[in-house]
């Protein structure tokens, strides 16, 4: 099963259960640490494998670093390209809005493998900056899955594809907001 648009389907890529790569892990500290940061294949791959198979197999405090990196990528080449909403100010002011609360996640959010289709296939849904701007901050202000529901006890990797219908139901709720 797998997160769609907030709902649950059935389909299946061949891609499902990604694995563990030293290679990613090494791009994801270097990532961290960089000055002049730099989206590698290896990471876009990351995120086009969450986004595919659902399941993040990395510490969610690495991979934060790269979605962040992304996001404002693509915030900066959708304002140069077609600004509808936003003076610089307010510009600035929404990017802001969005770090933060992707940073005040500790946990992946269910809604990760949805934030990752979108961030590896923006030209796909999103051509207007205000309408990738509502995207994704309604998939970054959820409600966080308990530790419970995550993979292998380890509170910062998960299976988003196995999120509950209900996200509250039997879970701790915490606001991301």
């Amino acid at each position: 099963r797998r997160v769609h648009g907030g709902h649950f389907c059935s389909f299946a890529h061949p891609m499902t259960t990604p694995q563990f790569s030293r290679v990613v892990q090494a791009e994801l500290e270097r990532f961290k640490t960089a000055e002049n940061k730099e989206l590698t294949k290896e990471l876009n791959d990351l995120l086009v494998s969450v986004a595919v198979s659902g399941r993040l197999v990395y510490n969610w405090a690495d991979v934060k670093s790269v979605v962040a990196f992304k996001i404002k990528e693509i915030l900066h080449a959708l304002v140069q390209e077609k600004n509808d909403l936003y003076p610089v100010e307010q510009f600035e002011d929404v990017e802001e809005r969005l770090l933060a609360a992707l940073d005040t996640l500790k946990h992946a959010p269910f809604t990760l493998q949805r934030l990752c289709e979108i961030l590896t296939k923006v030209r796909a849904s999103y051509t207007s900056l205000r309408k990738f701007v509502n995207a994704v901050e309604k998939l970054l202000n959820v409600t966080s899955p308990s530790t419970s529901e995550l993979d292998n006890d380890d509170s910062s990797k998960m299976d988003v594809s196995d999120a509950p219908a209900n996200p509250t139901s039997g879970t701790e709720e915490m606001d991301v907001s």
